[in-house]
């Protein structure tokens, strides 16, 4: 599931730049599914580490609809779930190795227990977006090298007082 672009032409716009960094986020979101409405069954991270058509490309070159929802696939009755996935024809002997390890996958999946699909940001361990994750993320390998660390000049006690002494405005 994509944010819908900004309609308007003019002015500057938050959401607008979210949108046009969407791409870069996207790797770093996964959903646990419940009813499938709104998760892409191939496209978005809902079963293991990687999209669906990745993991699975001879079966999903088969498929009729490779934009389809997990809920267009998903069939459930009771505690029961089955997978239609609309293939466009009949499975090849070279390729029924790929399709019953997706089959397979696909059985150990269990829905979540809430009204609705949930989204879920991998690099905090609860799940939830905040901007410190994201700024941690967009700096892991960017850290500052400072300065007292290159030449030896700690700051440290009587040192430290006057720096901020002379840095903070009292």
């Amino acid at each position: 599931m994509d944010p819908k672009p900004p309609t308007t032409p003019y002015r500057v716009s938050v959401w607008r730049g979210i949108t046009n960094m969407w791409q870069n986020f996207k790797p770093f979101i996964s959903f646990e599914v419940s009813t499938g409405n709104v998760v892409r069954f191939w496209d978005d991270l809902w079963c293991g580490v990687i999209p669906l058509k990745s993991r699975f490309p001879a079966v999903y070159s088969m498929v009729y609809n490779k934009s389809a929802l997990v809920a267009d696939v998903m069939r459930v009755e009771g505690n029961c779930t089955s997978w239609d996935l609309g293939l466009r024809r009949q499975i090849n002997d070279w390729e029924m190795d790929e399709l019953a390890t997706l089959m397979e996958v696909l059985d150990q999946f269990r829905r979540g227990q809430d009204m609705h699909d949930i989204r879920i940001w991998a690099p905090d361990e609860k799940g939830i977006f905040s901007v410190k994750s994201l700024y941690l993320l967009l700096t892991k390998d960017q850290r500052p090298k400072f300065i007292s660390g290159q030449y030896g000049l700690g700051f440290s006690g009587e040192r430290a007082r006057l720096f901020s002494l002379l840095v903070l405005p009292s």
